[in-house]
C-alpha cells in the first residue's frame, strides 16, 4: 500500500456562545459546531477525540473541552483518494470504509490511533467488489456490509493482523438492495437493507454464511422504509428505518424476529428521517436527518417513547457518536447551514 500523507491543518470552529462550564449548559444545547467542506457521512469517537469523514479525508478533533473543539490533524491519502463513508473504532484501531466515486479507490483502510494526534496507516482490505457502506469490528473480525453494485453483500475479514487483513467469507443476497450498517452479536450478524428489511445472518461458519431470519415493517405511504442502521442490546434490536421510523424488535429467536414498538412519523416534529442511533442505558439518541436529534426512552422496549427533541434549522443529522454527556452529530447541512459537526449536550 502506498504511504499515506499526513497533513496538519486547522478547521473552522464556531462557538455558540455557551460557556464551557458544564453547569451552564442545558439539555439539548449545541455547545459548539465545526464547519467542514463536505457533509460528514460518518463520525466515530475514541476517548475525547472525534473522527469525521470529509470526502477523501478523515478529520480528527480534540473534544476535551466540548465547547471549544480543536482540529489536530487530517488523515489524507493523496494517492488512493478514497471517498470515506463509514467509520468504526475498536480499541486503538480506526477502520474506514470507502466507496468508489469517479474511479476512486475503495475498500477498508485500517489506522493505528493509539495516539490520535499522530495516526498511522497499517493496512487496507479490498476484494475488488464490495462497496463498504457499513462496518462492525469485534473479536479480530471486521464485518463489512454494502453491495457489489447489484446485490446486498456482507464480507467477514480477519483483521487480527491489521497489516494483513484477509477475507474469511462472503455472503451475497439474492435481493438487489444494498446492506447498511451491520451489528455482530455471537454467531449472528444483523443488518438492514435499502428495502427496509432486517436480515439476520448466521456467521458461525464464515465460509458458509446463511440468512436465517428477516422482518420488514411496512411503513406508510410517503414514509417508506429504508434500513440505515441496527443496534443490538440483549434480545432486543433497534432499527433506524429512515421514513418508516425507529423500531424495536424482539430477536430472542433469531429465526423469528418480532416487532415490539415503533416511533412513527406522527410522533416526531417534522417527521421521521431516521439515519442512525446510539444507545446509552435506557435512552436511544436518534440522528433524525432533517428532524434533528431525538431522545427515545427505551426502558420499556415494548413501549418506546420520545422524551426530548431538538430540531435546529437547516440541519441534516446523518450519524451520531456518544462522548460522556455529549453527542457528536454529523450534519450534512442544508440551505444556509454549512456541513460539519454539532456537539450537543444530551445528559
Amino acid at each position: 500500500m502506498k504511504q499515506l500523507l499526513w497533513v496538519l491543518s486547522v478547521g473552522m470552529v464556531m462557538s455558540t456562545g455557551v460557556s464551557s462550564a458544564q453547569e451552564t449548559q442545558k439539555l439539548g444545547d449545541i455547545v459548539s459546531q465545526v464547519q467542514m467542506r463536505y457533509g460528514p457521512y460518518a463520525v466515530a469517537v475514541k476517548d475525547n477525540f472525534a473522527f469525521a469523514t470529509d470526502g477523501s479525508k478523515i478529520r480528527v478533533y480534540d473534544l476535551s473541552n466540548p465547547a471549544d473543539p480543536k482540529e489536530i490533524t487530517v488523515i489524507e491519502d493523496k494517492f488512493a483518494n478514497p471517498e470515506f463513508r463509514s467509520l468504526f473504532v475498536d480499541g486503538n484501531f480506526l477502520y474506514a470504509g470507502s466507496v468508489p466515486i469517479s474511479g476512486q479507490d475503495h475498500g477498508v483502510f485500517i489506522f493505528d490511533i493509539t495516539n490520535p494526534e499522530k495516526p498511522s496507516s497499517l493496512g487496507k482490505w479490498d476484494d475488488g467488489k464490495t462497496v463498504a457502506h457499513g462496518l462492525f469490528v469485534s473479536g479480530g473480525k471486521a464485518f463489512v456490509s454494502g453491495s457489489d453494485g447489484s446485490h446486498g453483500r456482507l464480507v467477514i475479514v480477519d483483521v487480527s493482523d491489521p497489516k494483513n487483513p484477509k477475507t474469511l467469507g462472503t455472503y451475497q443476497s439474492s435481493s438487489n438492495k444494498g446492506y447498511s450498517k451491520p451489528w455482530n452479536s455471537g454467531n449472528y450478524v444483523y443488518v438492514s437493507d435499502a428495502d427496509g428489511y432486517l436480515r439476520i445472518l448466521d456467521v458461525s461458519n464464515p465460509s458458509s454464511i446463511k440468512e436465517v431470519g428477516s422482518y420488514k415493517y411496512p411503513g406508510k405511504s410517503g414514509h417508506e422504509p429504508q434500513g440505515k442502521q441496527v443496534v443490538v442490546m440483549g434480545n432486543t434490536l433497534y432499527m433506524a428505518d429512515w421514513g418508516a421510523g425507529f423500531i424495536s424488535i424482539d430477536i430472542s429467536d433469531p429465526t423469528n424476529p418480532k416487532p415490539l414498538d415503533v416511533i412513527t412519523h406522527e410522533e416526531v416534529e417534522d417527521g421521521t428521517d431516521v439515519y442512525a442511533v446510539a444507545i446509552d442505558g435506557n435512552t436511544a439518541y436518534v440522528a433524525n436527518g432533517w428532524g434533528g436529534l431525538v431522545w427515545v426512552d427505551i426502558s420499556d422496549k415494548s413501549d418506546i417513547k420520545v422524551s426530548h427533541q431538538i430540531n435546529p434549522k437547516y440541519t441534516t443529522y446523518l450519524d451520531i457518536a456518544l462522548m460522556g454527556d455529549y453527542a457528536v452529530c454529523s450534519d450534512k447541512g442544508g440551505f444556509t447551514n454549512k456541513p460539519g459537526l454539532d456537539i450537543v449536550k444530551v445528559k
